[in-house]
């Protein structure tokens, strides 16, 4: 039987019976895969929290921790919530079997099992797993190269206009040069939005944590969208009540968080109104506000697929998250909006 490339993939077999996890040793060892047998289901839930499994083969009836116990665990893992589970059970109740399924598993295999028929079924089940990630990793190309090929034309032209710009003194065209910028940074910005919309739906965004000012990003933040602001002649009130904001935080996703929310603040906030933005600690938190007056209501959307004019909404919230941080959306008064973002002031750094 050929392997076609599945050698080595993880694979945990859990049953409290020694003689069935031989028995599922013996059937798998001509796939040569990695084997990971437990006895154990909280040592085999130990285990699942940090390592990333391929498959996981449960027995169901274990005293105290059930095979329908763990895969709820799996389901709920970071790592391994979209690896496929088969259960192998003597059980044979209709009931039994449902439930197997509402807990996501791809396969319900009676014991006493065929050995051929396990064998088939887990070469092809592998098979088919490693053809889904192929795809997904050349769908991840594709959509990078895309997201590439739009985002260097227009940043060739937000140079070129920003140089045009410094560079013409009539009043006339100055006005639509810096209108033309606007709407270039705005296209910029809505195809970093899209990309990151994909990472957070693929579980693709890879923090790189390390220490940065607060301050400075938020000002670093506010200097990038001043160009928004002079069309509705709008302001930013920044205040920092912290003495040192140091945070343990990814620079560019911190960022690109703030800007967003600062975008949509100009777009739903009326004209020659103020946005402010304050800055403190309280305990082991960092604690971001921004308060502006708004024309319209707003709500942060569940998933990603309903995010429409709150896309910029739904991608701060991943990324806060991501940041083991909380990001609320409050509306204190009918024509205003406040968000309101908490920070843990320190992380686990990259080794």
């Amino acid at each position: 039987m050929g392997n076609f490339g599945i050698e080595q993939k993880r694979v945990l077999i859990l049953d409290d019976n020694k003689l069935n996890v031989e028995l599922l040793e013996e059937t798998l060892k001509p796939l040569k895969l990695s084997l990971y047998s437990f006895y154990n289901p909280q040592a085999a839930i130990n285990s699942l929290i940090h390592t990333k499994y391929d498959l996981f083969l449960l027995d169901i009836m274990i005293p105290e921790i059930s095979g329908f116990d763990v895969a709820k665990v799996i389901r709920n893992s970071e790592i391994n919530k979209n690896a496929p589970i088969i259960f192998i059970s003597a059980l044979s109740d209709e009931k039994t079997k449902i439930e197997s399924y509402n807990l996501g598993s791809v396969a319900y295999i009676e014991k006493p099992f065929n050995i051929n028929i396990l064998q088939s079924q887990i070469l092809n089940l592998l098979k088919l797993k490693d053809l889904q990630e192929a795809v997904l990793a050349s769908k991840d190309k594709f959509f990078a190269m895309a997201t590439h090929d739009l985002k260097t034309p227009i940043y060739a032209e937000i140079r070129a206009l920003e140089i045009l710009l410094k560079n013409n003194e009539n009043a006339t065209e100055h006005d639509l040069i810096n209108e033309i910028l606007n709407s270039s940074k705005y296209m910029k910005n809505l195809v970093e939005n899209i990309l990151i919309k994909y990472k957070s739906e693929n579980n693709k965004i890879n923090l790189q944590i390390s220490s940065y000012s607060l301050e400075d990003i938020i000002q670093a933040s506010i200097d990038e969208v001043q160009y928004l602001l002079k069309d509705k002649k709008q302001k930013i009130r920044f205040k920092n009540s912290t003495k040192n904001s140091i945070c343990s935080v990814d620079f560019v996703e911190i960022k690109r968080t703030i800007n967003n929310l600062l975008s949509n603040a100009h777009q739903y906030a009326p004209a020659n109104s103020v946005i402010s933005i304050e800055l403190s600690d309280l305990h082991d938190f960092f604690h971001i506000k921004i308060t502006n007056k708004t024309i319209c209501k707003f709500e942060i959307p569940e998933t990603s697929k309903s995010a429409n004019a709150g896309l910029g909404l739904y991608i701060c919230k991943k990324i806060i998250e991501l940041h083991n941080g909380k990001f609320q959306l409050e509306t204190p008064k009918k024509d205003k909006m406040q968000i309101c973002i908490s920070l843990p002031k320190y992380q686990a750094l990259p080794r």
